[in-house]
């Protein structure tokens, strides 16, 4: 007969902020995880004992760590029950009495039923819920039948096959030196960006919002799996895989196959992986370096002499030189992408957007390696008085730009520092939060304002009109034929020498079979020719954040 008056919902609010807090307090006790959820397992199961026997509990938090503290002594007596001599007797106070101590069968029941409650955790939904509910609850087939909206067959075959999966999990797991996969107890770092536009909900972003998310995403991600290998690998129970997978498989990060196994439809590689061969890009950096300089020079150089540039100072100069080898090598970069690719075009997604999603990993949170870059970071505003205002904003070795902007005292959108520094320039168009202001220092120390003789705060790097520029949009578009005859050779051979493998099942796949062939050649041909002394202007690495800002009448 079943007795309801026993049941205690160990899923609210309140019970699982309290497991977290004396999971974390356990952690710092004891010496790896696994010894950690045992004692913390014993001490919930005490806490059952004590509720069931009418034990009222006031504080939650200060009973569970009470009662962990006892259950970690004990272990600790369990551990040096052999008598050991000592000058001062300290060490025989962990020396139970015999009446203390658990009999071998106790003790191994108790490991075999902790074994048990980990085992059941790791399997899926489908039968962790109706041995949950038959073995640990005590309801009947035929409750269970009613309760899950099935027939009474189904519960008792999900229950046979459940015991059989439980036992196989089991034995396995006896056999293995580390109970759990390398992402349990070494999880990765995962960074994604998108090619096209993210949704009006913020998908895909929205859907990467915790460190177990993102591990799922890297472990699913070589070849489909189930929900209950998954889960084992990182080391938590399937009801919490099961509930993150919905979510990434809802924002399409994820995919299911027929027979219910899972996989990652983005793009994921190592941080190593996504840099490409340094070495040979290196070498044809070097190479690059004398002859696109000699193209960019001769295209550009009237230019950087005319009234366009009077009022720049050497280093915005240099800023804008840096800008124009970027902007050469990144339109034949997109030319060559878009080509490979037969101009292949972002999905469509039912949510809004239209993107294509990639990620890199990392094995911890370390500091962003000095040849990665990241942008353009294109912002463009037009007021109601009929003016416009934009930037091209782009991270490199040589300054920090838009990544640099997280580290504000405050958070402010790439819109509101476009508006900020087109506030600055002559035209002084936009109108500026006011919140920003108080930033000025900051900006300062990124080398993208400074002070001048007056003392007033003006843009250190390069700002201007739209019909200034217009000249040297002209003169680009003019140079890239010379451009790429130079570079498509050097493309060609780093594209060969590196070859992604990359599952079927990944959305755009031939989109990314080269990925990271070319990560570093732009920037490290920028440093060679910066290295070399070619440009007519010094410029300091690391100083030179290479940020332009437009203006003009709206066309």
């Amino acid at each position: 007969m079943e007795n309801n008056e026993f049941y205690i919902d160990l899923n609210t609010p309140e019970f699982e902020s309290a497991y977290r807090e004396l999971l974390a307090y356990a952690m710092r006790y004891c010496r790896d995880r696994d010894e950690a959820e045992e004692v913390v397992s014993d001490t919930i199961l005490a806490y059952v004992r004590d509720v069931r026997a009418g034990k009222t509990i006031r504080n939650l938090t200060g009973y569970l760590h009470t009662v962990f503290a006892n259950r970690y002594r004990d272990r600790l007596r369990r551990k040096y029950r052999n008598p050991t001599v000592s000058d001062d007797g300290s060490i025989l106070e962990l020396i139970p009495d015999d009446g203390e101590l658990l009999s071998a069968e106790e003790e191994q029941r108790r490991q075999d039923e902790i074994a048990v409650r980990r085992a059941l955790g790791r399997l899926a939904r489908l039968h962790r819920e109706v041995l949950y509910r038959h073995y640990m609850l005590g309801h009947s087939v035929e409750r269970i039948a009613a309760e899950l909206d099935v027939p009474e067959g189904t519960v008792k075959w999900r229950l046979h096959e459940g015991r059989g999966k439980l036992k196989a999990d089991m034995e396995r797991m006896n056999d293995m030196q580390k109970p759990y996969g390398e992402n349990s107890y070494a999880p990765k770092w995962l960074s994604m960006s998108i090619w096209g536009s993210a949704s009006r909900r913020g998908e895909p972003f929205s859907c990467l919002n915790s460190l177990l998310a993102e591990n799922i995403l890297i472990v699913a991600y070589k070849k489909p799996i189930n929900v209950s290998d998954l889960a084992a690998a990182l080391g938590v129970p399937a009801a919490y895989v099961e509930s993150e997978v919905r979510q990434l498989i809802k924002g399409e990060l994820m995919g299911k196959t027929s027979k219910g196994l899972v996989y990652t439809r983005m793009y994921i590689s190592s941080f190593e992986e996504a840099l490409g061969d340094i070495e040979k890009q290196t070498l044809a950096a070097e190479a690059l370096a004398e002859p696109l300089w000699e193209i960019i020079h001769k295209a550009f150089e009237p230019l950087m002499a005319s009234d366009a540039t009077a009022h720049f100072n050497e280093k915005q100069k240099a800023t804008l030189w840096l800008y124009l080898i970027l902007r050469s090598m990144s339109e034949i970069h997109d030319w060559n992408l878009t080509n490979e690719t037969q101009l292949f075009e972002p999905y469509l997604r039912p949510n809004g957007g239209s993107w294509m999603a990639s990620g890199i990993y990392r094995e911890q949170r370390v500091g962003r390696h000095h040849l990665e870059t990241s942008g353009p970071y294109c912002c463009r505003h037009e007021t109601k008085d009929g003016k416009v205002y934009g930037m091209n904003d782009y991270q490199s070795l040589f300054g920090d730009a838009h990544w640099a902007y997280e580290r504000l005292s405050e958070r402010f959108s790439m819109q509101e520092v476009c508006a900020f520094y087109a506030s600055l320039t002559p035209a002084k168009i936009s109108s500026a939060s006011e919140r920003i202001y108080t930033e000025v220092e900051a900006f300062e120390k990124l080398h993208i304002l400074r002070r001048n003789e007056a003392g007033e705060v003006v843009l250190d790097i390069p700002y201007m009109d739209y019909d200034a520029y217009h000249p040297f949009a002209v003169k680009l578009n003019e140079s890239l034929s010379k451009v790429k005859d130079l570079l498509m050779p050097y493309v060609r051979w780093l594209e060969g020498e590196w070859v992604n493998d990359v599952p079927d099942y990944v959305d755009g796949r031939e989109l990314y079979l080269h990925q990271g062939a070319l990560k570093c050649l732009t920037v490290l041909t920028m440093k060679a020719i910066v290295d070399k002394g070619l440009l007519p202007v010094p410029v300091k690495v690391g100083e030179t954040p290479i940020i332009v800002v437009f203006y003009g009448d709206s066309m």
